[in-house]
């Protein structure tokens, strides 16, 4: 029996059929055991693997972990490869450590282990499953799912994440279709489409490692919900300029500004807008994404007619820059005080919701997509 087939069909094996396929299939020594491991209750070594391939390994990734679903144990499994991309985005950021660390903007001192970026070639798929009905929000959720056994607890420095190439970059074109509609066909968008895998992995990577970054790096004594909106934006910022550092060319710098700028206005923030029901998640990434819209806003980079949307990227990547450096030296200022960040997160609050309301132009901009094209908008 094929893997493939093995996977689709171990809902239906016995735990015993199930592992003597796995270790009569022709796997390498140290995959298999972690499998027939995993298969018995125990991830641990099977996370271990996965998350200790080196960066150019090509062959195909197997997972599979038992889940306990509706009652019942179940498999969650992942078939795929490795982004051909991961050595060269490593590569980049060992390059950009130095001049991460002296950065005033980002006082580097650790350094979390890298993201695993994985194309899947398929994914589990059984019936209720939320991985299936809301992939936007959980992109690799099988990953972080309840295993059966008693898995060991890390700090949001030490945790590892695997995560889905797929909807990473289907989320940013998307996103990157909506500024299309209002900004028109633009030279930047283009090069954003052709590359929009390795940007996708630029902000996905600096942004896990811009959360240990700055005058007050995200550990167990900087919880401050009022705060969440200002630290997800601030990683998102720290990505730029950790970008920087980087052997890019100065075009590079400037589209992966608007690629991030694009991903949370139009990407997570328009979805969470659109969303019925808010919960904390939808109001924060509303919230972020509205922070990078106003600034752009206030910056002259992003301007709006009411009808076509323009950014500058060179303008706008400078003035994300300097929203970071806002943020630091703010946070400077009051570290360790946790009302102060709590009244720094409802500061930012009242600047992205004057009266509190949506800014005009914003509404504009969302009801905009929401109808059918009018003169000055295109595909």
């Amino acid at each position: 029996m094929r893997i493939l087939d093995l996977f689709r069909n171990a809902n239906s094996l016995s735990e015993d059929a199930l592992i003597a396929v796995v270790a009569s299939a022709e796997l390498d020594t140290e995959e298999k055991a972690a499998l027939l491991d995993s298969i018995q209750g125990d991830n641990r070594k099977m996370n271990k693997w996965l998350f200790s391939l080196p960066a150019d390994y090509a062959k195909e990734i197997h997972w599979m972990v038992p889940v306990k679903w509706e009652g019942k144990r179940m498999f969650a499994w992942m078939i795929g490869r490795q982004s051909d991309k991961t050595s060269k985005v490593r590569d980049l950021f060992d390059l950009a450590a130095k001049g991460c660390e002296a950065d005033p903007l980002l006082i580097q001192k650790s350094v979390p282990l890298p993201l695993l970026f994985i194309w899947p070639r398929e994914v589990t798929k059984f019936d209720g499953w939320e991985y299936r009905k809301d992939t936007d929000k959980n992109e690799f959720a099988i990953f972080q799912t309840g295993y059966d056994a008693v898995v060991e607890e890390y700090t949001d420095f030490d945790q590892r994440m695997a995560l889905n190439m797929q909807y990473l970059t289907d989320f940013r074109l998307a996103a990157l279709k909506r500024l299309e509609l209002l900004t028109g066909p633009q030279q930047y968008i283009d090069s954003l489409r052709s590359d929009i895998d390795f940007f996708a992995m630029l902000h996905t990577e600096g942004h896990n490692r811009a959360h240990f970054v700055g005058p007050w790096p995200l550990d167990s004594e900087k919880v401050c919900i009022a705060h969440e909106l200002v630290e997800e934006c601030r990683s998102c910022l720290g990505a730029i300029a950790m970008a920087e550092h980087m052997p890019l060319t100065e075009e590079q710098r400037d589209n992966l500004a608007v690629s991030i700028f694009t991903t949370r206005f139009f990407g997570y923030a328009y979805g969470a807008y659109k969303t019925e029901k808010k919960l904390r998640e939808e109001v924060r990434e509303t919230m972020v994404g509205l922070m990078f819209f106003m600034r752009g806003i206030e910056s002259g980079a992003v301007s709006w007619d009411g009808k076509t949307l323009k950014i500058d990227p060179r303008k706008l990547r400078k003035a994300l820059l300097a929203m970071l450096k806002e943020q630091h030296e703010a946070e400077a200022r009051i570290k360790p005080s946790i009302p102060d960040l709590k009244e720094l997160g409802l500061k930012w609050t009242r600047r992205i919701f004057p009266h509190s309301r949506y800014p005009d132009a914003v509404m504009q901009v969302y009801d905009a997509l929401d109808r059918p094209l009018q003169p000055g908008m295109h595909y």
